[in-house]
């Protein structure tokens, strides 16, 4: 791309089309010395409606009082600047056209002759409407960069830190002029980072793909630090790699609390595992029901002392399944011939009170005392207990009393 100075020159030695086939883009207004138009105009005719011409300016014609104000206003404190013979004047005029806001880059060089003065002027226009939305994109992104809370880290393409914002900073405990050079992983990799974790960074990498990862680094002090990494490669506008970006997020306190949380469910796992070892080495049956009476879970001893029902109790069975089941069966003598009635009664007894007892007969002669408690959230304990024995011994009692009477 050609200067402003090198076309001022060229548009003097005749050579002007030639030039702006190289330079396209353009518009080049030549100028006299009082910085009216020569009526030399060559260039991107579309830039003449931006500033506001319908044709190109006319010999003699002051360009100044044509364009629009804003543009003017820059024209002549271009050429009132452009004071010696070295020097170029820029400026970059925003405007409005159709709701849409440009920007046209205005530059004004003199060509001297002797010292008395600019014998005349070149003015080139560019539109700079794609370089300043780029520069005002990159600006928001180095704001955003700069006050952002996350961890960013830029490096070239041999992977050697060129700048790090202050979140870094804060976390790592290395400034950017003790980071600027150094290899990431020799700055912040110890020995307790994952080797696999770095070797599938590095292959990403090294394939100029991007990556994401969780990684412990240690800060300059000492302390470990948790990040989760996500790293993009950086191309040049010919596509080749021209760095790398890595977007940090410190994610220690996530990684205490889940091993926290781990801790807690092992706790609470070895809890449960002792307290059904413990239920389980009961004699009696014990279960437990949630607070609609389905079953949470119950011991061996518990199926044993339910016969006929051993192979439902599993899991979210329904308590009232579960005598529903035992009733059809004639598990219990006294309900045979009104199954409804007593399961209807015996039901109704249990939901009526937090605590509730009762002794059955079961149909291969043993004796069964029930009990039923509401828990904590309403949830239902169950006990159950072989009282055969104590009422063969109430009916030996009874026996040899009569006996005695007798």
């Amino acid at each position: 791309m050609k200067s402003a100075r090198d076309l001022a020159n060229a548009l003097s030695s005749g050579a002007l089309k030639a030039e702006l086939n190289i330079a396209g883009g353009l518009l080049v207004v030549d100028l006299d010395a009082q910085g009216r138009a020569t009526g030399r105009c060559a260039g991107d005719a579309r830039l003449l409606s931006e500033l506001g011409l319908a044709m190109a300016p006319r010999a003699s014609e002051d360009i100044a009082e044509r364009i629009h104000p804003e543009f003017s206003r820059a024209l002549r404190t271009a050429l009132a600047a452009c004071r010696s013979p070295n020097e170029t004047v820029v400026h970059i005029v925003p405007s409005l056209r159709n709701g849409t806001k440009i920007f046209l880059e205005l530059t004004v060089v003199a060509r001297w002759h002797d010292d008395t003065g600019p014998a005349a002027y070149c003015l080139t226009v560019r539109d700079a409407s794609r370089s300043m939305a780029q520069r005002w994109m990159l600006d928001r992104l180095a704001q955003v960069a700069t006050r952002t809370s996350n961890l960013v880290v830029i490096t070239d393409a041999r992977r050697r830190i060129e700048w790090v914002n202050d979140a870094f900073t804060a976390t790592s405990g290395y400034s950017l002029d003790e980071a600027r050079g150094r290899l990431p992983g020799e700055l912040l990799q110890f020995e307790g980072t994952d080797p696999e974790t770095v070797g599938r960074i590095r292959r990403a990498l090294d394939a100029h793909l991007p990556i994401q990862a969780e990684i412990l680094n240690r800060g300059k002090s000492g302390h470990p630090y948790w990040l989760l990494l996500d790293i993009q490669p950086l191309l040049d506008a010919r596509g080749q790699l021209d760095g790398f970006v890595a977007v940090q997020m410190d994610i220690t306190e996530d990684k205490r609390r889940g091993a926290r949380l781990t801790e807690l469910a092992q706790q609470a796992e070895l809890a449960r595992s002792t307290l059904l070892s413990a239920v389980d080495a009961l004699p009696d049956g014990f279960a437990l029901y949630d607070a609609d009476e389905r079953l949470l879970f119950c011991n061996d001893r518990y199926r044993t002392l339910h016969p006929g029902s051993e192979d439902i109790l599993h899991p979210g069975v329904s308590l009232e399944s579960v005598f529903q089941h035992e009733v059809m069966r004639g598990i219990y003598p006294a309900a045979r011939g009104c199954e409804q009635a007593w399961l209807a009664a015996t039901l109704n007894a249990i939901h009526a009170n937090d605590e509730w007892s009762a002794e059955f007969e079961v149909a291969d002669g043993r004796w069964i005392r029930g009990v039923k408690r509401r828990g904590p959230n309403r949830r239902l304990i169950a006990l159950r207990s072989d009282i055969t024995q104590l009422k063969q011994a109430e009916r030996s009692a009874v026996l040899q009393r009569v006996t005695a009477m007798d």
